[in-house]
């Protein structure tokens, strides 16, 4: 099991932002580069976090081919377009600067579109996107980047990861959000291998010779050298759809420089002929969608998070435990971060939240009773329970009755198993919850007779991270 060591949130930022501005980046540009890099972990992905605050942003303001300083300047502007030169500057300075720009016209016109030259990395693509979303309005965005990607049919890197993401507005606790390259692996990904000392799955890339390459510090150096380039969505030539794939790093590709007149593919390489090193001038673009302007932001959330729930309830692959929709493991993934791994009584794993009590004893200072004859659970607002369970004892309480009274406000709930309590077994009742709104608080009362429950476990499947469930005697 992999373990290593975390770092306070505020402790990281702290530090990244003191850094930043060693370096030369005004104190307000680096909380907003901080920010998008913590965003970056906070969402699992690791491969655009702290990963890159060394090799993509300090190195490069050393070697000259990063400006810690961001001189934005608008080339053009309409009520619903901004063309920006970012003067190769902190490419997430200019994209935040870019953004609340766009939300701001979409507001009066329903869209907006924008476009960045002459920029530099801009980190991860969702946080852009997420910024029009908090605005309830939908984000889309994309970026070139320096060539690492083979077209189908070919072996040379021609193009970057060109990630096109996609973030948009729905009625659950999280948006949907499409954030990823469209190659199979990014170049961020491969370095974290490297620096994990773990070798690069097979089928990532191809060689010049047609074969594949899976030492990661050696494709990090070939690929510079042309020997190797990552391939797009769906693999090596067209019988798993690579043209696909090569067809959306394509797209990525015209948007990001042609919209703004900037460079592309090969003059993106940060390097030049004679190999010193020069000025990526990566493009990015940006689009705003207002809702409001069609049928409404409560129709559009409405409508959304009904697809996605459907999508989640279909049938499931033999042996899946669950079906995921974009942004739902990111949404999770945050929440064990930002909770430390515990809160209160629970405890974190995979995205659930569990407490769970063995002892008659009680549980938080007694305020459980487990000899009680009725029992109150109360979730408070913010959170969104997945089921619970109860392991019953009955030793000198008789055979016993089961659950002889189930009420809950604010969700539909059953037991799915019948269950019979016999005298000296120990016996776990699982119920589920359905239809539960995350703004609904919800109200348990479970009456049994006189017999203990040796064990009562809770399992959250959403929750804020600042808000524990409740567990109170029934007064």
């Amino acid at each position: 099991m992999e373990t290593r060591p975390y770092i306070a949130w505020d402790v990281i930022n702290s530090f990244m932002i003191d850094v930043f501005k060693a370096y030369g980046v005004p104190e307000e540009d680096a909380k907003i580069c901080a920010d998008v890099l913590l965003e970056s972990d906070r969402r699992g992905i690791e491969s655009h976090g702290c990963n890159r605050f060394k090799p993509i942003y300090l190195d490069r303001i050393e070697n000259g081919t990063l400006l810690p300083v961001t001189k934005m300047d608008i080339l053009k502007e309409t009520p619903t377009t901004v063309v920006m030169d970012a003067n190769n500057g902190m490419g997430m300075v200019a994209s935040y600067h870019m953004m609340e720009m766009l939300i701001e016209k979409a507001k009066t016109y329903g869209m907006a579109g924008g476009a960045i030259m002459n920029s530099t990395h801009y980190g991860i693509a969702g946080y852009w996107t997420t910024m029009a979303e908090k605005a309830g309005m939908i984000g889309i965005s994309g970026t070139n980047a320096r060539p690492s990607v083979a077209p189908t049919f070919g072996v040379e890197p021609m193009m970057g990861t060109n990630p096109f993401t996609f973030t948009m507005p729905t009625d659950e606790d999280f948006p949907f959000n499409f954030d990823c390259a469209t190659s199979i692996v990014q170049n961020g990904k491969i370095e974290f291998y490297e620096r994990s000392g773990k070798e690069t799955p097979a089928g990532l890339v191809v060689t010049k010779d047609g074969g594949t390459m899976t030492d990661s510090g050696k494709i990090l150096k070939e690929m510079r050298a042309g020997n190797c380039a990552l391939l797009s969505l769906g693999g090596l030539g067209e019988a798993t759809g690579g043209y696909k794939g090569y067809g959306f790093t394509t797209i990525v590709e015209i948007l990001s420089a042609a919209l703004c007149g900037g460079p592309f593919m090969k003059e993106l390489s940060g390097k030049n002929p004679d190999g010193t090193n020069r000025m990526y001038r990566l493009g990015h673009f940006f689009f705003v969608i207002n809702p409001e302007f069609f049928m409404g932001l409560d129709t559009f959330r409405k409508t959304s998070g009904e697809i996605l729930r459907g999508l989640r309830a279909s049938r499931k692959a033999p042996g899946a435990e669950r079906i995921y929709t974009a942004g739902e493991k990111d949404e999770e993934v945050t929440l064990v971060y930002t909770s430390e791994g515990k809160q209160g009584d629970g405890t974190w794993s995979n995205g659930l939240y569990t407490l769970e009590c063995s002892s008659l004893d009680g549980w938080n200072n007694a305020q459980f009773k487990f000899n009680a004859t009725d029992h109150k659970l109360s979730v408070p607002a913010g959170v969104v329970v997945k089921q619970f369970q109860f392991t019953k004892f009955a030793a000198n309480y008789g055979n016993g009755e089961g659950i002889t009274r189930f009420v809950s406000d604010g969700a539909t709930c059953y037991v799915p198993t019948k269950h019979d309590y016999q005298r000296g077994v120990q016996t776990t009742v699982t119920v589920v919850i359905e239809s539960h709104k995350p703004s609904t608080p919800l109200e348990f009362t479970i009456s049994g007779g006189n017999q203990p429950y040796a064990q009562f476990v809770l399992t959250i499947e959403k929750t804020d991270p600042k808000t524990a469930p409740i567990l109170l005697n029934k007064s």
